[in-house]
């Protein structure tokens, strides 16, 4: 009797310890809450420097048993470039009379950005139902975002790993192809930390039969998760590309401010 006993507490024990140590990913924010997302690249080697910047504001505008509807709008943009002894910087902040002629057609580009009203529906798992408010341009970039992650429909624990359908992205002549595999790194009471390894290729050769026009690349990083609102909090990726017989590697930040 007495070991039945034991083995049955050791059981509970055991389910205990399982439910505290997986969670259901899913999408839970607060209707009316803020909050600002900054992007960051970076690129640094002896031909290129780059250190280009986007924050943008989010509010949630609307909350139902099944999806989520977000307000976005772009705060800032900031290109930093240093490529073949020429520099490019601009600065959505800067009034234009204060631009330089480069500068200037940059913004007339950037302006149209700034003043889209992006509203994007999403369901619990994190996937983009519906984007309005963008042109058809902005809207194949929002919706195919790498950084968007389409959370699985079981409960994760440590360890668990998983696989969103290959994003294709296309962009005029260009063809983007994306395959990500996430894995939980660590589960804490307040974040979910993944990591995510990426197989992707770009496509350039619709208009011509040049091998050298289709280029593959990998992305490794981690993204914090927050866990109660399934909001990613934090994330720096890597990756690497082979171009002119060198390895580019961009280094990608993102973080996210509750206001």
């Amino acid at each position: 009797m007495r070991k039945l006993l034991i083995l049955l507490l050791a059981v509970i024990s055991l389910n205990v310890t399982a439910q505290k140590d997986s969670v259901l990913l899913r999408l839970n924010p607060q209707r009316g809450s803020e909050y600002l997302q900054t992007m960051k690249m970076e690129v640094n080697t002896p031909d290129i420097k780059m250190a280009n910047t986007i924050t943008m504001k989010s509010k949630v505008i609307d909350v139902q048993n099944d999806k989520v509807m977000l307000e976005n709008h772009t705060k800032r943009i900031i290109f930093d470039t240093e490529m073949m002894d020429r520099k490019i910087y601009y600065d959505s902040d800067v009034p234009k009379e204060n631009m330089d002629k480069t500068a200037q057609e940059i913004d007339k580009n950037m302006r149209e950005l700034k003043d889209m009203v992006i509203v994007t529906t999403l369901n619990r798992q994190g996937k983009i139902l519906n984007i309005k408010g963008v042109t058809e341009q902005y809207k194949q970039m929002f919706k195919d975002n790498q950084y968007s992650i389409e959370f699985p429909k079981k409960a994760v624990r440590v360890g668990s790993t998983w696989s969103d359908t290959s994003v294709q992205m296309k962009v005029q002549t260009m063809t983007l192809q994306l395959n990500n595999q996430y894995t939980v790194k660590d589960i804490t009471d307040k974040t979910v930390v993944l990591t995510l390894k990426t197989n992707g290729a770009i496509d350039m050769s619709e208009k011509t039969e040049d091998e050298d026009a289709k280029m593959g690349f990998k992305v490794k990083g981690e993204m914090i998760i927050d866990r109660k609102t399934g909001q990613l909090m934090n994330s720096e990726i890597v990756s690497t590309m082979k171009m002119m017989e060198q390895d580019i590697k961009t280094k990608t930040t993102i973080t996210t401010q509750n206001l």
